[in-house]
């Protein structure tokens, strides 16, 4: 009966995903297992016999079935196999067992995990605290006196011997961080993800679909013989330069000029560290004071007025330097639609213009609502009473079309003159006068079906209510949003990305590279957050130009009608994107 138990805790064990043996240690568990089914099957063999037979199994002599027995042995008294030394006996010696070297890695260790100490464990940071003890010891020895505590003189000594040994030149006593790696891993750490909050992925719904597949791709195709495209290294593709672009086409060349906003908090850190195994890293609570940066960037370079102008030129015309705003957001201070139509007609379209003079600017956003937002006298059905009156928003004047296919002017709101009755003078329609003017109105029509417009169903014959009814009709269709209004007026165009498609954008790649800088080196302050925001964007510019033909390379890969599924695992939110990606245009 023990033996038999002793079989199923060894079978249990090899199963376990977390317990069980790696590499020869899993070897030398699958031998012994063998070895205790093999005397159940044939009683007749001797031990010898049977722990033969498993050890030519594994290709192995008679040497290989004495040890068989002996783990047998440990496995069925103590429910243990020693671990194999194959491979784990140093032929060269290694620095870590230097006891000087190994004191300043656990003091360097023990700094990085001190509560609110700022410091983020890396590979490189060790390999230099390393480097930097090494070059220590010899100034140490030379400067020696006798009255100092012999346990330090012997510690330098010995850390001065063995470095010697490896190497008789100073200049070379150092470690790579792939060696400090290695040293991590010795010492009980693991590269791991620090995870928090879940994200749900919207990126096949049918109708973001829909936008992507029939309106997004197909309208960029449309112009593409119109862009302008830049090569890695700053010069313009064969033959879409502005100029060859005119002349071939006859048409504006067209820059595209992509949009997002990023936010950069003071306790954020790095995605993944280094952490001792079966710890985790206490983060600070909360995100920590923060910078709002809004961007515009080319498919080169950031949105910018180059460095040949002087300030003193761009005060002249009115000109900032780069399209880029940045704010402490918090108490009243936040970035909202206002601020966005102000950056874009004060920065974004007169850098445009002055840097690119003969081109049109196609400027592309994300699906969000603060780029969706619409002009406080827009359009807005379902923001209209049903009567008269009311505290219902004034709008602006509007359209129709007659059977004839006539446009004919209509106003939103009552004339202030005699002949409207006083309670009505200057104040909103209303939904049944609207729709009576049009010649839509009909008895049974009500204000709206249940308490959100997702109930609607638009395609009803007469509408299936007045709110659904006014809003399929042409003008209020047509009503754009305040960025749309703002950039179309200054001769531009305006593009939204389909929603959950951050992969399409390549600002946030962008952000991605410089969000992994500033988390590396920002130690949890605002004050260092502010001298690291700008270093980190200016560390990202580099790169632009490859995010830009790895979300180029996407879009051909969704015209071609790839899913994303099957060409890459899904991103675990809106905006966490590969920061370093090849570019082929």
């Amino acid at each position: 009966m023990i033996f038999i138990l002793a079989i199923r805790d060894l079978e249990s064990l090899l199963r376990s995903k977390k317990m069980s043996p790696k590499g020869q240690d899993n070897t030398r568990h699958l031998q012994v297992l063998q070895f205790m089914n093999m005397q159940l099957k044939r009683p007749l063999y001797s031990r010898e016999q049977a722990a033969r037979q498993v050890a030519n199994a594994f290709r192995h002599g008679g040497k290989l079935g004495s040890f068989i027995m002996s783990r047998e042995r440990s496995w069925v008294r103590d429910r243990y196999i020693p671990d194999g030394l194959q491979g784990r006996k140093g032929k060269i010696y290694s620095m870590l067992n230097d006891e000087g070297t190994l004191i300043v890695v656990r003091r360097y260790l023990a700094s990085c995990k001190e509560k609110n100490s700022g410091y983020h464990l890396t590979a490189e940071d060790l390999a230099q605290v390393v480097a930097n003890y090494w070059k220590s010891v010899v100034e140490q020895d030379q400067s020696q006196d006798n009255e100092e505590n012999d346990d330090a003189v012997r510690i330098v000594q010995d850390t001065i011997w063995s470095l010697k040994e490896l190497n008789e030149d100073p200049a070379k006593w150092s470690i790579s961080s792939r060696a400090a790696v290695d040293w991590l891993h010795k010492l009980g750490y693991d590269w791991k993800e620090v995870r928090k909050g879940l994200f749900k992925d919207g990126h096949e719904r049918d109708d973001v679909l829909q936008y992507r597949q029939d309106y997004f791709l197909p309208y960029l195709e449309s112009l593409k013989s119109r862009i302008v495209q830049w090569d890695e290294k700053g010069g313009f593709m064969l033959g879409k330069s502005p100029e060859e672009i005119r002349r071939i086409t006859g048409l504006t060349p067209i820059i595209l000029i992509t949009h997002d906003e990023c936010i950069f908090n003071s306790n954020e850190g790095p995605r993944f560290e280094w952490v001792e195994k079966g710890s985790m890293p206490l983060r600070k609570k909360g995100p920590g004071a923060g910078i709002m940066v809004s961007c515009f960037i080319t498919s080169l370079q950031p949105l910018r007025v180059p460095e040949v102008y002087s300030d003193h030129y761009l005060r002249f015309n009115n000109l900032t330097r780069i399209a880029l705003e940045s704010i402490e957001f918090g108490g009243d201070c936040w970035w909202n639609s206002e601020k966005m139509i102000k950056q874009i007609a004060t920065q974004a379209i007169p850098i445009f213009n002055h840097c690119f003079p003969d081109c049109q600017g196609l400027f592309l956003f994300d699906n969000s609502k603060i780029h969706d937002s619409l002009p406080d006298n827009a359009l807005r059905a379902y923001h209209m009473n049903l009567n008269p009156g009311g505290e219902a928003p004034s709008m602006k004047d509007t359209w129709f079309r007659d059977p004839r296919g006539n446009h004919i002017f209509q106003t939103t709101s009552f004339p202030d003159t005699p002949e409207i009755p006083a309670i009505y003078r200057g104040k909103p329609k209303g939904l049944k006068v609207i729709l009576q003017e049009r010649g839509l109105w009909h008895q049974g029509l009500r204000l709206r079906c249940g308490n959100s417009q997702k109930n609607c169903k638009l395609d009803t014959p007469g509408g299936c209510c007045a709110r659904g009814l006014l809003s399929i009709q042409e003008d209020f269709r047509a009503q754009k949003s305040l960025v749309e209004e703002v950039i179309e007026e200054a001769g531009h165009l305006v593009l939204l990305y389909p929603k959950f498609h951050c992969e399409l954008n390549w600002i946030e790649y962008f952000w991605g590279a410089a969000k992994w800088y500033t988390r590396k080196h920002c130690r949890y302050g605002i004050r260092e957050l502010r001298e690291k925001v700008p270093e980190g964007l200016k560390y990202a510019e580099r790169f632009i130009g490859k995010f830009w033909g790895r979300s180029l390379r996407l879009m051909e890969g969704y015209r071609a009608g790839i899913e994303w599924a099957e060409r890459s695992k899904k991103y675990a939110s809106h905006r966490r994107v590969p920061v370093h990606s090849d570019s082929s245009l």
